[in-house]
């Protein structure tokens, strides 16, 4: 599937491979690590070459990721926020630079604000890379919840084969417990689907012959045998995740206009400072090297981080992937833009607003204590039942160790008062909300 795709000022390809986002973070990591360092010994008043042999070192590795993106932005003909870095920071260089070599008595140096800028600014750029790698692993995290196998019926015998290579047409075996490989229809058996990943409810869903089950979603009971009529691209799951990948890769109004702000933005900022460098070298400070540097420096430098240029793209991503983690999906950032005005929610269902589980309200009552952690213990053994599980749950916080003894016996039937064995029972009698 071609994914799409957006590059931001950290160089990182939203929606990526995995490990290419790790592997773009730790390179940010490792460039932000060493520039601090180089940066370290630059805060002592060292000897203007000592001084010169750090700040080289700081201009040609860390400096460089700055560099590289500002001359890959000029050969596709834009001015980016990097070339105003670079632009920055190779000034601060090259003017201190020349004064090591050229100036005797009172030499001011700035190779130390050449660190602090380069240092701040990939701080700034490795916050991003770990939004995004987080906006993007909301969206695997919906692929993880299909299965990396499934069982299917070819020739009349059971193959477990791996979740990619079933094709539509496909009978599939669907056991307790496991999540359900593909979208299809039953046609043998019954089960109850955990369909919350979709509707949000907590009570699992009757299916039989004809049901359509969906992708995605956990059988939390019963055997069924289905036909598959939705694999890959065409998966409810897989439109999901694309979902939420349009919505991150969609650019909202206000991003539209920082786009159309940026593409004028960069040249201007670049003749201003052209322009504030004549003032200051022919005006107010007449023939000074230094001061007209310094203050084309410090245009450059405030103008680099861009809000509009950087956090909006970042933040738009940052929103989508937390809400598909919680169960939100936008139809897109202008969606998400038109969010903050809405002081009222109407949901046109009732059930829907839940934990995504049943939860234990009343154990049972008028028995003893130890009856009762039996019931549970063996309602939570013997069935899949969300009531069950709701009753365990609150038997264990009542008395793990007790409910954990009866737990092991109930796999062999619960014993009555008199000490005989009853066969295992389906589900305790509690009541659940």
């Amino acid at each position: 599937m071609d994914k799409q795709s957006v590059v931001l000022g950290c160089g990182c390809e939203v929606f990526g491979d995995k490990a290419q986002e790790l592997k773009q973070r730790f390179k940010l990591l490792r460039l932000l690590i060493a520039s601090t360092a180089l940066s370290m010994p630059l805060l002592w008043n060292l000897p203007p070459m000592v001084q010169l042999v750090f700040a080289t070192a700081l201009q040609l590795y860390p400096g460089m990721y700055f560099v590289r993106n500002a001359l890959r932005g000029l050969r596709s003909l834009t001015m980016g926020m990097d070339l105003l870095v670079a632009l920055s920071t190779t000034a601060i260089y090259a003017y201190s630079t020349v004064v090591v070599f050229t100036v005797t008595e009172d030499i001011k140096l700035y190779y130390l604000c050449d660190g602090v800028l380069i240092s701040l600014l990939l701080f700034g750029r490795y916050l991003e890379s770990v939004a995004i790698y987080q906006s993007g692993e909301a969206v695997r995290s919906l692929m993880r919840l299909q299965p990396k196998t499934a069982i299917v019926l070819r020739d009349g015998t059971e193959r477990e084969i791996d979740a990619q290579e079933i094709v539509s047409g496909d009978t599939v075996v669907l056991r307790p417990g496991e999540r359900v490989p593909a979208d299809g229809v039953i046609i043998e058996g019954g089960c109850l689907v955990d369909e919350s990943l979709l509707t949000g409810e907590s009570e699992p869903v009757s299916k039989c012959a004809g049901d359509r089950v969906t992708g995605g979603t956990l059988n939390r009971e019963g055997r069924a045998v289905y036909t598959a009529t939705a694999v890959g691209e065409s998966s409810t799951l897989r439109q999901m995740a694309d979902f939420v990948r349009r919505a991150q890769s969609e650019k909202a109004p206000v991003q539209r206009f920082a786009d159309k702000i940026a593409s004028v933005f960069v040249p201007s900022v670049i003749g201003l400072a052209a322009l504030v460098f004549v003032l200051w070298f022919f005006v107010f400070a007449p023939h000074d090297w230094g001061k007209a540097v310094s203050t084309v420096c410090g245009v450059l430098v405030i103008a680099c981080p861009c809000a509009l240029g950087l956090a909006t793209p970042a933040a738009l991503m940052t929103a989508s992937g937390r809400g598909a983690e919680l169960g939100i999906l936008f139809k897109g950032a202008s969606a998400i833009e038109k969010a903050w005005g809405v002081d009222t929610v109407v949901f046109d269902k009732t059930g829907t607003l839940t934990q995504g589980r049943d939860v234990c309200r009343v154990a049972v009552r008028h028995v003893e204590r130890e009856r009762r952690l039996g019931r549970c213990g063996d309602a939570g053994v013997c069935s899949r039942n969300g009531a069950a599980a709701a009753g365990i749950r609150n038997a264990r916080s009542t008395d793990a160790a007790g409910v954990d003894e009866v737990s092991a016996q109930a796999r062999r039937g619960a014993r009555n008062g008199d000490g005989t064995e009853n066969a295992p029972r389906r589900a305790a009698a509690f009541e659940v909300i």
